[in-house]
């Protein structure tokens, strides 16, 4: 049976209806210049135009699945090619549904020019999008490409969303390239494409605008076409991967959250994967269980040879915590515990090797080898390990790493970068004034790490009496408040004389860290009262109020001086 009047070298598309039947849709390359007319055996028509031709081989008899569908009315341009393919899209009613997608596409060459457009029709050949629509018209790409399409469900579970704007599209999105196996393109991006029949999206910028009803979830700028989409990692989040390819590389990237920073900062993707054959070009990869054991493997096919990777691919592990980069590292507490945790997506690495390695303002510093931490066992989805941070880490920063003990190489995830504190008090304010005996003290400053400040005094900087102490609950800027002991320090002589009272702040949390200070004591003055003397006896009765004076008092010390015109003697 001949379809088109050229030679057409894409495969056609297939998929089982939900009434059993068999379709099966035709690539066109129809030529409005050829003086050829084909005679098309089914329904004895002559076609030398773009058209979508469907047929039914549920049973003996082959029958044309709806009548032929010219696209000459909406193509842009010279010879197109006309790929279509049958996809399965959702609705928000969880409503799955069979769809016809249109890819018109253009080489460049051979008089083959114009702009390529993605057109989505339904299961009977009836134009969804419509052209200079301004509700739901096609997805355009640039001039003169061949797309790349995959379907499948990127972004996941439910609870990926972020509304308005974002919300979770139910079911499978359409995945497309402006390049393709055979034809790379300069402006090449990936798409993420959502039909919804049931409502408009916002935009979050310009205000009070909306997406088409088919229209791009994502895009990023990329390099390749797309080989498939596959949950190839089985991980709950519901995602699936999409095998890119690059000449001799192929990656697999998985779309981010929605919610993560690094989608709205424009980054959609994250690749999860990469491996390069050297000298060697893709022209085909699939993903299918070749050995029956419910997983998946890649076949991969290049200008040399054939390639089998199994299922247990590089990164079989990841950090979930700590994961997010930030800046400055993210800070910890020594002398606690810190939850390390990852998501295990393997079966052969029973036991994982933990280390760190130093960073000197978030570089590795590689000659400084990593410290080795422990062996762990790797026997659950989510694996979480508490770790001890002892003096060790004092003073670093660096980046934790999962290295598999099976297979080292391959088998390897890397934290975010981290850093570690002590328990410490700085004084800010309240250590410059004079303060006498009895008088509460008032300390400011930021306390982190500790669970308790305690504040000590010393005469000789060999006995230290405490003084009052306080629990911590959050670290940050605090007020000390405590009362000054009275001290054996005086000398009665020099009343007025100010004494340095060697202090110091013990921080304590996991360990301790210590803050030495000096306070500037003087003692509280007593007040006296002298009875006035009616007599020539050699008598001098003096009182004084207790009440007035705020420290306790056990002893009272007197001393009689003789005062001249120069000095007290």
């Amino acid at each position: 049976m001949e379809v088109a009047p050229e030679i057409n070298l894409y495969s056609p598309s297939l998929a089982k209806d939900k009434l059993g039947r068999n379709l099966v849709l035709f690539p066109t390359y129809g030529n409005l210049s050829d003086s050829v007319n084909i005679t098309n055996s089914i329904v004895n028509k002559t076609y030398n135009r773009p058209y979508l031709f469907a047929l039914d081989y549920s049973n003996n008899a082959v029958l044309q699945a709806f009548a032929p569908r010219d696209f000459t009315p909406i193509i842009s341009g010279k010879k197109a090619i006309i790929r279509p393919y049958f996809v399965n899209l959702t609705d928000r009613s969880a409503k799955d549904s069979l769809y016809i997608l249109i890819a018109e596409e253009y080489t460049g060459i051979d008089s083959s020019i114009g702009e390529s457009r993605l057109h989505l029709y339904d299961i009977n050949g009836n134009s969804i999008t419509k052209l200079n629509d301004t509700l739901i018209p096609p997805i355009l790409g640039g001039s003169n490409h061949i797309w790349s399409i995959a379907e499948g469900n990127v972004d996941g579970n439910p609870a990926n969303e972020i509304l308005p704007y974002y919300p979770n599209n139910p079911g499978n999105e359409i995945i497309a390239t402006l390049s393709s196996s055979d034809f790379a393109y300069y402006d090449n991006y990936l798409a993420v494409l959502r039909y919804q029949k049931d409502g408009s999206i916002a935009k979050p910028t310009p205000p009070n605008t909306f997406l088409h009803l088919f229209d791009t979830i994502c895009t990023q700028k990329i390099s390749g076409w797309i080989a498939c989409v596959n949950d190839f990692d089985g991980d709950k989040d519901g995602k699936e991967e999409i095998f890119l390819v690059d000449g001799g590389t192929f990656r697999i990237l998985r779309m981010r959250d929605y919610q993560d920073d690094q989608f709205r900062l424009g980054h959609p993707f994250d690749t999860t994967f990469s491996f390069t054959f050297p000298n060697q070009t893709i022209f085909s990869l699939e993903v299918a269980d070749l050995e029956g054991d419910g997983k998946n493997d890649i076949v991969i096919t290049t200008n040399d040879s054939t390639y089998i990777f199994g299922s247990n691919i590089p990164n079989s592990f990841a950090f979930i915590f700590p994961k997010e980069q930030q800046t400055p590292p993210e800070a910890f507490c020594i002398g606690k515990d810190l939850l390390l945790q990852w998501v295990n997506n393997t079966l052969t690495e029973k036991t994982v090797k933990l280390e760190f390695h130093e960073t000197y303002q978030s570089v590795p510093i590689d000659s400084i080898p990593p410290i080795f931490i422990a062996n762990i066992d790797n026997n659950k989805d989510t694996v979480s390990y508490n770790l001890y941070l002892d003096n060790k880490f004092l003073g670093r920063e660096g980046f934790f790493i999962l290295t598999g003990i099976s297979n080292p190489i391959e088998n390897v995830d890397t934290s975010a970068i981290v850093s570690f504190k002590s328990p410490g008090f700085s004084i800010t304010n309240g250590i410059d004034n004079v303060y006498q005996f009895g008088d509460e003290i008032t300390i400011e400053g930021t306390v982190q790490c500790a669970d308790s400040l305690l504040l000590q005094i010393s005469i000789d900087s060999v006995i230290w009496q405490d003084v009052y102490s306080e629990k911590i609950e959050n670290s940050g800027n605090i007020i000390f408040r405590a009362t000054i002991p009275c001290l054996p320090i005086m000398d009665c002589s020099k009343f007025e004389s100010i004494y340095i009272v060697q202090s110091r702040f013990i921080s304590m949390g996991g360990i301790s860290d210590t803050n030495y200070f000096q306070l500037k004591l003087k003692p509280r003055k007593l007040y006296i009262s002298i009875d006035p003397c009616l007599t020539d006896c050699p008598t001098l009765r003096f009182h004084w109020d207790t009440t007035l004076v705020n420290s306790p008092l056990d002893t009272i010390y007197f001393s009689i001086a003789e005062q001249t015109m120069s000095n007290t003697i």
